[in-house]
């Protein structure tokens, strides 16, 4: 995997400048919170837009702002669930992953929803509105406090 990414943006009090090329298969992100890892993420994935610079990933490119190049989220080729992503509190877990699934293009579904959820055992927590998961940790998700 082919990654360079030269952008800048401003998120709330963050000023984000990043110049990065990465060219390996497994990558690490590290940082204190706040640091910026998940607006890092949310960049390469296109929950985020940033105000200038460009992404380009194994030669696509994802994001340039001289060229007015954004690709839509769905059609990017990287997978991310991110806290943004997060909805309606009154919606179930299954009413967001169902949604997702049907966001992402049909010839990049590997797998069956139904054969995740057993995969990635969720389904515990399947029926469970989004309210219902803690908010102890309110940069992820974690499993409601009874299962």
């Amino acid at each position: 995997m082919l990654l360079e990414m030269s952008v800048k943006m401003r998120r709330g009090h963050l000023d984000l400048t990043t110049q990065l090329s990465m060219n390996d298969s497994s990558v690490g992100l590290f940082g204190k919170s706040g640091a910026g890892k998940s607006t890092v993420l949310g960049l390469i994935a296109g929950t985020i837009q940033p105000q200038s610079g460009h992404i380009v990933l194994n030669g696509k490119i994802l994001f340039n702002s001289r060229k007015g190049i954004v690709m839509p989220r769905e059609q990017r080729p990287v997978g991310a669930v991110l806290q943004v992503d997060r909805a309606n509190s009154a919606e179930t877990v299954r009413d967001n992953l169902t949604i997702a699934y049907h966001r992402t293009l049909k010839h990049r579904r590997l797998f069956k929803l139904y054969f995740l959820i057993g995969l990635l055992e969720l389904d515990t927590v399947f029926d469970h509105t989004i309210a219902l998961l803690s908010p102890a940790n309110a940069n992820g998700w974690r499993w409601p406090a009874h299962c």
